[in-house]
């Protein structure tokens, strides 16, 4: 969301909650939210701001952490279950001894983020089936949980923290 963006949002909550920026520069509160919600489609902060606005009982103006809570909700409810993104990886499992590759590149990127390489998907379908249906599935499932957790988070912060959280990249050769 750019800054032009964030300033409609901001009129918005202006207009439903007078008081808001009272003792408060427009500009000064344009920049924080314009930080706060730079990763973020103005569509995705709109839609929260009218669900805040709407549901709303309590009569104080939104801050931005309500808002991102909203769409971190609605993002969690469109992304693909950890059942479900298991039952591709079992499947890819199921042919993986000789077309790994092929049935790790099927596989929806989030998936094969968690998987983490064509190798997996070889060692998988080679392991005891019992022991793929219920410790290997436990172990994805769990990973594929927390992965989206993440994700969903990280992509609403601000593009500075996360570059804070990414470890900097080095120079082996020490040029």
């Amino acid at each position: 969301m750019d800054l032009k963006e964030t300033r409609k949002i901001l009129a918005v909550v202006s207009e439903a909650y007078p008081t808001f920026l009272k003792g408060r520069s427009i500009d000064g509160s344009a920049r924080i939210w314009q930080e706060i919600f730079q990763n973020v489609p103005y569509e995705e902060v709109s839609q929260a701001l009218i669900t805040f606005i709407s549901t709303d009982t309590k009569g104080f103006a939104p801050m931005p952490g309500a808002l991102r809570e909203i769409i971190l909700s609605r993002r969690e409810a469109e992304e693909m279950s950890e059942f479900e993104a298991w039952q591709l990886t079992l499947r890819a499992i199921g042919r993986g001894c000789y077309n790994s590759r092929e049935e790790f590149e099927k596989l929806p990127e989030p998936v094969r983020r968690v998987v983490g390489s064509p190798a997996a998907i070889h060692e998988w379908a080679m392991m005891d089936s019992g022991q793929v249906l219920t410790n290997v599935a436990a172990q994805f499932q769990r990973a594929y949980r927390n992965r989206m957790a993440w994700e969903r988070r990280s992509d609403l912060l601000p593009k500075s923290i996360i570059e804070g959280f990414l470890p900097q990249a080095t120079n082996p050769g020490g040029e």
